[in-house]
């Protein structure tokens, strides 16, 4: 069964011979590839076909517990703008972009896209971004428009499958999924088991203040929420704007409690059922 969406399917070769180095999608009846490079493989990147086109980037570093910082761009070709950020920025680790197979993307196209994945992001709040401004759409006939937002929707399908995810709001809860609760001094927290972590509902309470034993990536996260608005001030306490996911149901205890927490054992059903033995009994059912 799936989520409602069509399946589709998808290729991945590896022009390194190994996972770790450049990886290439493509999906079925596209014209469209993803190319996926570590920043340890850039200087093989150059020589790649595909970074000769135009094409939209993402790049994208990852630290331990906090939000992922991210910048978008575009450029024609996109390897002259990504030598540029390889000299310049250092904090990234991987670049994602997209072209097209029979070169028809052009720079209006790219720009198009690049401004639709800022805003996306922006309204996402899931990550750093390191972009100033949203870029203005440039102009498109009614038939380019439509061309660019279906490029788009294959794009947004496939970032997830790069490890990106940037760009969608939190995907719901399947029908029927249990409910937690996490109390503490000033409020409560309600959460569900979704398919990316734990997803904390919007207007949920968090602490304001955080304990000394929190470890600094945690704090770096709360202080990044509160930066993008995902978490406000309520008064004695802090409050979600947004359905917001986390990676696990012991990032988002942290991230409430403002204090170390197993997220197993703190997240409890309305009849105070802990989140551990709910999944232990899934996994041992028949």
């Amino acid at each position: 069964m799936n989520s409602g969406n069509p399946p589709f399917v998808i290729r991945m070769f590896l022009p390194e011979g190994a996972p770790e180095g450049i990886r290439i999608i493509e999906r079925s009846n596209w014209v469209g590839q993803a190319v996926i490079c570590p920043h340890g493989s850039f200087a093989k990147l150059k020589s790649r076909p595909e970074a000769s086109r135009a094409g939209v980037y993402v790049l994208l570093g990852v630290a331990e517990d906090e939000m992922p910082k991210a910048y978008i761009g575009e450029a024609d070709p996109i390897i002259e703008r990504l030598v540029n950020h390889y000299k310049q920025k250092e904090w990234w680790d991987t670049a994602v972009f997209f072209v097209s197979k029979d070169q028809q993307l052009n720079k209006a196209h790219v720009q198009f896209l690049e401004s639709r994945l800022v805003q996306l992001a922006k309204k996402a709040n899931r990550c750093k971004l390191e972009n100033g401004n949203v870029p203005a759409e440039p102009s498109l006939s009614e038939m380019e428009h439509a061309e660019m937002e279906g490029f788009l929707s294959h794009m947004l399908q496939i970032y997830p499958v790069a490890g990106v995810n940037l760009f969608q709001t939190p995907v719901a809860a399947p029908p029927g999924a249990i409910e937690y609760c996490l109390n503490f001094k000033h409020g409560q927290a309600f959460g569900v088991e979704s398919p990316e972590g734990f997803l904390v509902r919007a207007q949920s309470a968090a602490a304001k203040d955080v304990g000394r034993a929190l470890r600094q990536g945690s704090v770096k996260l709360r202080d990044q929420l509160v930066e993008l608005g995902v978490l406000m001030d309520a008064g004695d306490h802090l409050q979600f704007t947004q359905d917001y996911a986390f990676n696990s149901p012991s990032t988002a205890a942290k991230v409430v409690c403002g204090n170390e927490v197993n997220g197993r054992t703190a997240w409890r059903t309305e009849s105070g059922k802990v989140l551990r033995d709910i999944q232990n009994a899934a996994i041992e059912a028949p």
